[in-house]
């Protein structure tokens, strides 16, 4: 790996810890509900429609709705902004941890739960090439697969850029549940106001971010494209 990979590559794995936290948070402090990704509100949206009661059937499309503008919001970001978007990601994030300290009074989990639903997907977008891996700071589902997959064919083949991949997907998984050991005992002592301790996570990343960037906050330049091929290529395998 050349430096600036390197880099790129310990950015990802401090962010990762952001997601770990995010997940956790969520889930423990409200009723398991995790505001990372939408498969299981997406099963309980279709599981609502053949139940008596639906009364949380708006909640649970609204935080769909406000999932699916987190993307939308990536992408206008990505293309008429000339913030680089890894450090928008930080600062959208930051915000939301302060949100949801504000709405934790709130009974219903949902809505305590929108701004990581709309925070984490811009995350998820930001960080999703580093080191020209196709690999999710917010949830571990994939990188689980790419650890296990690159670490056979390595112990198969030899090959060492399945070592090197494995590699990257393990540290991705480890990092992100560093943040979730974190989620777990700030719960034990601060229950849902451990929020506030996001932002330790927040901060090594920002300090990783600008040590990555070299404190040149504006980016002018897009992906080449190249690395862009290795993205998409590492995405559909």
């Amino acid at each position: 790996m050349e430096k600036n990979v390197k880099k790129e590559a310990w950015l990802h794995f401090c962010v990762s810890s952001i997601g770990g936290f995010m997940g956790a948070y969520a889930i423990i402090n409200h009723c398991d509900l995790l505001a990372s990704s939408q498969t299981s509100n997406m099963i309980h949206i279709v599981h609502n429609l053949f139940e008596p009661e639906h009364s949380l059937l708006i909640y649970m499309v609204l935080a769909a709705l406000v999932y699916a503008c987190g993307n939308v919001t990536y992408v206008l970001l990505h293309k008429f902004i000339k913030l680089d978007t890894k450090i928008i990601s930080l600062g959208l994030t930051s915000v939301a941890f302060i949100l949801v300290s504000v709405l934790n009074f709130v009974e219903n989990s949902y809505l305590a739960m929108l701004p990581l639903f709309f925070a984490a997907p811009i995350q998820w977008n930001a960080y999703a090439g580093d080191a020209g891996y196709g690999s999710s700071t917010i949830f571990s589902t994939n990188n689980i697969r790419q650890t296990v997959t690159s670490l056979t064919s390595y112990l198969i083949d030899g090959d060492i850029k399945m070592k090197h991949k494995a590699q990257f997907f393990g540290m991705t998984l480890l990092f992100f549940h560093i943040g979730v050991a974190l989620a777990s005992v700030a719960e034990i002592f601060w229950a849902r106001e451990s929020i506030w301790l996001g932002f330790l996570p927040l901060a090594v990343s920002a300090v990783c971010c600008m040590w990555y960037k070299e404190v040149k906050v504006f980016s002018f330049g897009k992906k080449s494209e190249a690395l862009e091929s290795i993205v998409e290529e590492q995405v559909n395998i």
